[in-house]
């Protein structure tokens, strides 16, 4: 006898003898298996949504500087992007707070709009802004300033204009020029 001839008429004899241990032991091994496909599945999509998940969520980590320094040092950038790995995503921002040309009191925010854009493009806006000295207008604050395609903004006593390029639908902090 051949092997496969074997093997078939150990299974046929099986089958008609001990039909109940036969069908127990099919259904434990179709269970076995389906279970088997689902966790495989699941392990093998995981990280994939796992990540997008994540990446809708925005920025995962914020690194700011102590209190007694203000600012951090000018290779901190790198060495987060070195430490994050190749794939990671990252944008410096620097916050102040400034005044519109009506004397309202504003947050501005600087930042790399092509790093922003990469790690927040889920952002509803009109517009990315492409030209430099471009500005993004929160919803509420361009309620506070008089020409939104030129906005000149005061820090430090003096005058920062900026062109208007865009706003920010409303899901966050409104008052803000970036």
């Amino acid at each position: 006898m051949t092997p496969s001839l074997s093997l078939s008429h150990l299974l046929f004899r099986s089958l008609r003898h001990r039909r109940a241990r036969s069908l127990s032991a099919f259904v434990a091994l179709t269970v076995s298996a389906a279970v088997a496909t689902t966790l495989l599945t699941l392990y093998a999509g995981l990280d994939r949504k796992l990540h997008r998940e994540f990446r809708s969520f925005g920025a995962n980590i914020t690194v700011t500087a102590s209190s007694n320094n203000g600012s951090l040092a000018p290779d901190t950038l790198t060495a987060v992007r070195q430490a994050a790995g190749p794939e990671a995503s990252a944008a410096a921002f620097a916050f102040a707070v400034a005044t519109t040309d009506r004397g309202t009191p504003v947050v501005a925010v600087g930042t790399d709009f092509a790093a922003l854009r990469q790690l927040d493009a889920w952002w509803k806006l009109d517009a990315w802004p492409s030209a430099p000295n471009a500005a993004l207008l929160g919803s509420r604050a361009a309620n506070f300033i008089a020409d939104e395609h030129a906005v000149t903004l005061r820090y430090s006593g003096r005058p920062i204009t900026l062109a208007g390029a865009g706003h920010l639908a409303p899901s966050g902090s409104a008052d803000v020029v970036v």
